[in-house]
């Protein structure tokens, strides 16, 4: 009894000591700290609200951070954004060179969307030294000069901006690039970025690591890819998160092609139909109604 008593004793402040330990979360086995980030980086990520990485940033994450190339086939809202920023940042030592030349380049198809990435990647940066700028066309020269001049590590831009700057600002180069990103790259070839995407590949160094993110993988993106990456591991993301929002999904497909077959067969009834059907009025003989008579 002695022998119990005792080792119930013992057990309880084992409870005990657990208990105090359980008031200390511990940190996810899935989360952000399981990557060996910055911590600098990792504040910054927390602070952002975000624990657990997205899918496509599970896949893509472990392989940026080795260094290799990636073709990753991702839509927006799928954390594309955090999976190229966090591997960029990381490749730059979250800290700023003031050496006059920038390190990284993110490629968007779109004024709109480089702005995004711009907020994005400056929330993400918030406790470490790494500068960001923005060329994109719409905004004027004479402040994009002045963003270059501050030596930026990190460069967000839109092809035809960038390769302006490139042709008109003798002081301007991307040989110091060591990490590009290719954000909608098919969007990138549909609105005819092709050409100012080769010339600005050509006038970076080949060792340089590159992330293409894209929706679709047209023909002309895929020769692009292998011309430009090095060996790239490529990922297919599925876009639903969840079984459950995949069955949601085929439900409102189906849904809709039942009602595009019964419209269309609806339109070949009535096209089968002679034309007198649709002519038919119906007709009265005003001598079978009696008028009333006037008083």
């Amino acid at each position: 009894m002695s022998e119990g008593g005792g080792k119930g004793k013992k057990d309880g402040s084992s409870s005990a000591k657990g208990k105090k330990d359980g008031d200390k979360k511990p940190a996810s086995k899935s989360g952000f700290q399981t990557l060996g980030l910055p911590k600098e980086l990792l504040r910054g990520i927390l602070n952002m609200g975000y624990k657990v990485p997205t899918p496509v940033q599970r896949k893509t994450l472990p392989l940026a951070l080795a260094g290799q190339d990636l073709v990753c086939m991702a839509r927006t809202g799928s954390g594309k954004t955090a999976a190229f920023l966090v591997p960029l940042m990381v490749h730059l030592g979250c800290e700023h060179r003031p050496r006059g030349k920038v390190r990284a380049v993110v490629l968007s198809p779109t004024r709109e969307l480089a702005i995004q990435t711009l907020r994005f990647a400056r929330q993400m940066a918030k406790y470490t030294s790494l500068r960001a700028a923005l060329v994109v066309g719409g905004d004027g020269m004479d402040e994009q000069f002045e963003a270059l001049a501050a030596c930026p590590d990190v460069l967000i831009a839109t092809p035809g901006r960038l390769a302006h700057h490139l042709d008109e600002v003798p002081d301007f180069t991307l040989d110091g690039t060591e990490f590009v990103v290719f954000d909608e790259a098919d969007r990138l070839f549909e609105m005819g970025f092709a050409d100012e995407l080769r010339r600005l590949m050509n006038a970076m160094p080949e060792q340089r690591q590159c992330l293409l993110f894209s929706a679709t993988m047209p023909k002309a993106l895929v020769t692009f890819a292998r011309a430009g990456l090095n060996d790239p591991q490529v990922i297919l993301q599925v876009l639903l998160h969840s079984f459950g929002a995949l069955c949601v999904a085929c439900f409102i497909n189906s849904l809709i092609e039942l009602i595009v077959i019964f419209m269309l067969s609806v339109c070949l009834l009535l096209l089968s139909q002679p034309k007198s059907f649709f002519s038919r009025t119906p007709s009265y003989d005003l001598h079978s109604f009696p008028l009333p008579h006037a008083p």
